[in-house]
């Protein structure tokens, strides 16, 4: 399948995307987002992130890279579920700003308990890290930070059919599993294999249904909470 035919099998797909990315522009433009106001900044930043991902997908699923469309599309999914649930009242950015201190200690904690791997890094940056696990350690523990993973943001965000449906099954393309290779293989009926080059809309109908729903969701979050800010 050549890009064009991509890109004219799936233009109500793409025209969609297209229209769900003006409208959450439109949103962010109508409402008074504050700098002095964290829900307001947090939400900001993932409105943008957001916005820069749906693009993405749509433009790697017109070019027909179906497996490298789906990794984004996975990250669409958990962008907007921290949005949804910071908007809802269901997080707070604080909850969101800590994962940062929790995702540190979790990564460096090795470092602490690996005295084989600190040989090898040489003394300096060795006693560097040492001390930068020792401080993000110390700092999930006194501050009594839990780690939320994507199906808790997925249930404050009121995703978890979502989660349970997309989140696993985009996974596998992200973590480059059996299932992001299907549209590479080409397995035949007397069980010879081929393999497929060039562009391919392996799952791009879903990835694009998918980014819409982010961002269609994502425009209904911040005009309730803006709706609820005000009273009305």
């Amino acid at each position: 399948m050549t890009e064009q035919e991509i890109q004219t099998k799936y233009v109500a797909h793409f025209s969609e995307l297209d229209a769900q990315i003006v409208r959450l522009e439109a949103v962010l433009r109508e409402h008074p987002f504050l700098s002095g106001n964290m829900q307001h900044v947090v939400v900001h930043a993932l409105v943008l992130r957001l916005l820069e991902l749906a693009r993405s997908c749509g433009i790697l699923s017109k070019a027909g890279m179906a497996a490298a469309s789906a990794s984004l599309n996975r990250q669409c999914l958990e962008v907007g579920f921290k949005l949804k649930a910071i908007c809802s009242g269901n997080a707070t950015p604080e909850d969101f700003m800590t994962q940062e201190i929790i995702s540190r200690a979790k990564s460096r904690r090795w470092v602490l308990k690996n005295s084989a791997a600190l040989e090898a890094l040489g003394p300096e940056l060795a006693e560097s890290l040492a001390k930068e696990a020792e401080e993000a350690v110390r700092l999930e523990e006194t501050k009594g930070l839990k780690e939320i993973k994507p199906h808790e943001w997925a249930a404050r965000a009121e995703e978890i059919e979502v989660y349970l449906f997309a989140y696993s099954t985009l996974s596998d393309f992200i973590h480059c599993g059996p299932a992001s290779l299907g549209h590479i293989f080409d397995v035949k009926q007397d069980g010879q294999v081929s393999m497929q080059t060039g562009p391919s809309d392996y799952f791009i109908e879903h990835v694009i249904e998918g980014a819409c729903h982010c961002l269609a969701s994502s425009s209904n979050a911040i005009q309730a909470m803006f709706s609820e800010n005000t009273g009305t």
